[in-house]
């Protein structure tokens, strides 16, 4: 019996494990097939934008989506069907669209946007004249617009308005046609969204005209609204860069085809052989090594391109800038390899190619010189360069970067600011002791572009460009290959000197035969574990991370790597705990727990600039399993936490207007409202008077305009710690701290509506009703208290201001 009852109680357990508590609720998703946003692969699998961020926003809910194609050849027909199905309930959600107050009778949007989109103009990649920098010193412009009605798109014009462009405007019916004539020519850039990114050779070079957009449910669904708004709010809290991570995913052109047109073909076919003007004494970037052969990763870089195109190149070497000049001076190249910008004097003659790297600029200093005290101390300064850094005393010209390089080296000079590839190059080359490379961290960066004659119009500047472009992938190893020095031909002495112990050992079992020949391959694997660690250390040195190692047994850290000389001023530190030095807790609880560990901390660099950085600490046992040091690494990630703060930011604002959105504004004011006194806070809600009148008299172009310059005023009458948001379509809030009395109230009343008036086009007239907080207050409290003294306003014929108080 009691068998019996056990496996009945096994069988019940087993049975509640298997049914669900709680059963998932259904939503039905409309799918309309859009490029990036909503798609299907070839086996029919669901990808895209919106598929990834809803796959996403399904952990921080009960739902589980159930998306509903439309495929029709016509992709505005897919979202018209679409919307329209929303419209009628028979499908629950529909997501990528932009906040139309029109719209909003229809559906309810949620309060939180999940992604932007600009409008950008697109060119094509041949178009070398025109990119992301002198589309601002174009006069005027031919630019394609899709409109079958001919109406001037007003963002485009704004915008040329905005930077001095005069925009002629080109009407197609459709954007094949419109393809087809930035193709031919007939236009010289087109309109489009970085939503529908197009395949093939075009490049986006400008955006303006930012949208929101979100997701809409069918009108009245209050309760899906409200857990959509609420898992959004969580997933943006969880992962304030998700956003931008599926954005640079779907919608981020990267184009690494290379393709000839018909002219460029014609060129490389009459100009098989191009000759090219070098600069030497530049490692790792141009150099001749001591075999007399050409190298560097311009040289690499280069070749690769002529490998892609058809294309040869003859390289005209001079050590020197005098030397250099002279070759300038007796034909002209083509091309001038390894240019850097800003900071080199290059011919007008000549256009630049888009940059292939970018480096900082380091103050390369001798160690007998103080690097506080440089002014009026001698500077080696390269011919043809024009930069001098912060401080300027003496200047005396070298021939070229390695000779400037040289003579701090000798003491020659006091100090030089070079390239900081070519400083670290150099320096573990000549392996100096008497020398510091200090990185100059404020905005101190050259860029090595090629310098192109304008003889060959832009056809040989596109070849470059596209070549560029198509070898970004490669570039990694072309610079790891170049940069790093390593010192092949290791002498024995040096061998000694870096390994007495190994050194006296086989001294010691030479006698032996088959001793010798461990020695041997003893001595074959120190070199290669020596080379290694020199490429280690020069990669590191060229790295702007922090690489940190703790010896547990002399108590001493040591810190190598790039980023070394930016966070801390020494590069080793005796009795680092005993001290209790900056970080030493980490270090501790690293060692104590026999545990890695990860931190984010907010620390001062040596310039005085304060960053994040991501510090990873890892604890090395010994046999014993005892920890005897302590190895990591320090990242600088301020970029990425200016990036989180800013989706945060985006996260909260209201895409037309800029304020706080709906259920931003709820939670600052529930901020404020926390534990607070009676009167602590005064809401007031502001509402348009007619807004529906002005959006059918004017146009909805109107009315958006008009909510925009209504925020604007709001904005400028508050004080800092007030807080101004759009809760709804023509409805905002002020939350002020600190009310001192109903006075006060007035004042701003007053100070909105003197404002207003300025403005005597469009905008009408507003209602206001205000309420003052009670202790224990929610938001829905004092909200719908002030609501009630807006609707006392506007029975009362609109136009003015009510306090709860007075009701």
């Amino acid at each position: 019996m009691r068998k019996v009852i056990t496996t009945l109680i096994c069988c019940f357990v087993l049975l509640l494990n298997t049914i669900p508590i709680q059963a998932k609720e259904k939503i039905k998703v409309a799918f309309p097939i859009q490029p990036g946003l909503t798609e299907l692969t070839q086996d029919g699998e669901f990808t895209g934008y919106t598929y990834d961020y809803l796959k996403e926003l399904e952990r921080f809910t009960n739902f589980e989506f159930e998306f509903v194609v439309y495929d029709k050849e016509d992709v505005n027909d897919n979202i018209v069907e679409a919307m329209d199905d929303v419209a009628k309930g028979k499908v629950d959600i529909m997501g990528g669209m932009v906040y139309s107050e029109s719209m909003t009778d229809t559906y309810d949007y949620t309060a939180t946007n999940y992604g932007t989109s600009n409008m950008v103009l697109y060119v094509t990649s041949d178009k070398a004249e025109l990119n992301e920098t002198s589309i601002y010193s174009a006069k005027e412009l031919t630019a394609g617009v899709v409109s079958t009605k001919k109406v001037e798109n007003k963002n485009l014009t704004e915008f040329g308005e905005t930077n001095g462009i005069k925009f002629k405007q080109v009407f197609y019916s459709n954007i094949e046609d419109m393809i087809k004539g930035l193709q031919a020519g007939k236009i010289d850039a087109m309109v489009g969204t970085d939503l529908s990114i197009l395949s093939g050779n075009y490049r986006i070079i400008a955006k303006f005209f930012p949208r929101s957009f979100y997701f809409v449910t069918t009108k009245g669904k209050t309760s899906l609204i409200s857990k959509l708004n609420s898992a959004m709010m969580d997933l943006n809290k969880e992962q304030p860069n998700f956003m931008s991570e599926l954005h640079e995913e779907y919608f981020s052109m990267k184009n690494v085809e290379f393709n000839l047109t018909e002219l460029e073909e014609k060129f490389v076919k009459d100009n098989p052989v191009i000759d090219v003007a070098v600069l030497g004494g530049r490692a790792p970037y141009q150099s001749k090594d001591n075999n007399g052969k050409l190298n560097g990763i311009t040289i690499e870089l280069l070749d690769n391109i002529g490998k892609l195109s058809g294309l040869k190149f003859h390289y005209d070497y001079a050590e020197t800038y005098d030397e250099y000049q002279e070759l300038l001076a007796k034909k002209t190249y083509l091309i001038q390899a390894g240019v850097t910008y800003p900071y080199s004097d290059w011919s007008q003659d000549y256009s630049l190619s888009k940059s292939f790297l970018e480096a900082n600029m380091s103050l390369v200093i001798n160690d007998k010189v103080s690097s506080s005290d440089l002014k009026g101390k001698k500077q080696a300064s390269i011919k043809g360069l024009q930069y001098n850094g912060e401080f300027q005393g003496e200047i005396e010209y070298y021939e070229s970067t390695l000779e400037a390089f040289k003579a701090v080296m000798n003491q020659d000079a006091d100090y030089a600011y070079i390239n900081s590839y070519i400083a670290e190059f150099y320096n573990s080359y000549f392996q100096s002791n008497d020398i510091s490379i200090l990185p100059q961290e404020k905005n101190h960066k050259q860029n090595i572009c090629f310098s192109i004659h304008k003889s060959t119009g832009t056809t040989l500047l596109s070849i470059i460009n596209k070549g560029i472009d198509a070898s970004s992938y490669k570039m990694q190893d072309i610079i790891f290959r170049n940069a790093t020095y390593v010192k092949d031909n290791t002498s024995f002495s040096d061998y000694v000197k870096n390994n007495p112990e190994q050194f006296l050992l086989t001294i010691t079992i030479i006698l032996g035969l088959s001793v010798f020949f461990r020695y041997y391959m003893n001595k074959k694997n120190s070199k290669k574990i020596l080379r290694e660690y020199e490429r280690f250390q020069q990669i590191s040195d060229l790295s702007k991370d922090c690489f940190i190692e703790y010896n547990v047994k002399s108590d001493c850290l040591t810190l190598s790597g790039g980023g070394a000389k930016l966070i801390y001023p020494e590069s080793t530190y005796e009795q680092y705990i005993e001290k209790k030095a900056i970080g030493y807790e980490q270090v501790e609880r690293c060692i104590q727990t026999h545990k890695g560990i990860v931190v984010e901390e907010y620390v001062s660099f040596v310039d005085g600039s304060r960053h994040w950085l991501k510090i990873i600490l890892q604890p090395i046992l010994d046999d014993n399993g005892h920890v005897n040091r302590v190895i990591g690494k320090a990242t600088d990630i301020q970029s990425e936490k200016e990036e989180q703060l800013l989706w945060k930011e985006l996260a909260q604002k209201d895409g037309l207007t800029n304020l706080y959105n709906s259920s931003a504004s709820r939670e600052q004011v529930e901020k404020l409202l926390k534990d607070a006194p009676d009167n602590a806070i005064a809401l007031m809600i502001i509402d348009v008077d007619n807004f529906k009148n002005i959006n059918d008299q004017y146009g909805h172009y109107s009315g958006d305009l008009a909510l925009q310059r209504l925020a604007q005023v709001l904005s400028s009458v508050v004080y800092l710690d007030d807080i101004v948001g759009r809760v709804g379509g023509d409805e905002f809030i002020i939350a002020i701290k600190e009310p001192q009395s109903e006075e006060v109230i007035f004042d701003y009343y007053q100070s909105i509506i003197n404002k207003l008036e300025q403005y005597d086009d469009i905008l009408t007239t507003i209602s206001i009703g205000v309420a003052f907080s009670k202790q224990g207050m929610s938001y829905d409290d004092i909200y719908r208290k002030a609501d009630n003294a807006l609707y006392d306003v506007k029975n009362h014929g609109r136009n003015g201001c009510r306090i709860a108080n007075d009701l």
